[in-house]
């Protein structure tokens, strides 16, 4: 997480699973990036996730809505 964070900055939150589902809720009130594979990710994902691979995380952060 702290290689996330320092993309990021001091912003970002660390949660556990259930919080994030908590958080996402039924209007989509946070953002869920999926740093998988596509593949990992065509296969089973969060509702309203991202697919952002860490490979490409460094290069695409800048566009992500903060």
């Amino acid at each position: 997480m702290s290689f996330f964070r320092s993309l990021m900055g001091g912003g970002v939150p660390a949660v556990e699973v259930q919080q994030a589902a908590e958080l996402q809720g039924d209007d989509g009130g946070a953002l869920i990036i999926d740093v998988r594979e596509p593949n990992e990710y065509t296969q089973i994902r969060a509702k309203g996730a991202v697919l952002l691979p860490l490979g490409r995380l460094n290069n695409r952060v800048r566009d992500l809505p903060r």
